[in-house]
């Protein structure tokens, strides 16, 4: 279970409706205590791909961010990415490019603007299985 704080969620939902003609992507921080995961901060990256079906994370931005974490005692807990025009679910292409086992990868669906949906999943062994998400404040 993943555990993602609610002006977090914001961040990125309004991140992710500023993005448009391509996917907007980011990295959620926070820590992991007694095995609950909690997503915290929000870092959104520019996604240098510049497409609308496929995300790279900018390298140096990544590695500012990852500072800036660490500089804070925090840890990266998710990737996160947004389909504008499908479900919130991993593609063949985003499981296979998947390379974080310990992370979670949260995908944020604006195919129907006015009810955005969110979904967290666990990639293993070339599988995407869906976890539990909670908004929490």
């Amino acid at each position: 279970m993943i555990y993602v704080r609610q002006s977090a969620y914001e961040d990125m939902l309004a991140h992710a409706r500023a993005c448009t003609g391509e996917m907007a992507c980011g990295i959620l921080s926070g820590r992991i205590e007694g095995g609950k995961r909690m997503a915290i901060g929000f870092y959104p990256i520019t996604n240098t791909a510049h497409d609308p079906g496929r995300f790279a994370l900018d390298r140096r931005e990544h590695s500012e961010a990852m500072a800036a974490m660490k500089k804070q005692g925090a840890s990266m807990i998710a990737t996160w990415f947004c389909h504008r025009d499908s479900e919130a679910r991993m593609s063949a292409y985003e499981i296979q490019a998947a390379h974080d086992r310990d992370g979670s990868y949260l995908v944020l669906s604006l195919k129907d603007p006015g009810a955005p949906e969110l979904c967290s999943y666990r990639v293993w062994g070339g599988r995407a299985d869906k976890e539990e998400l909670l908004l929490v404040p």
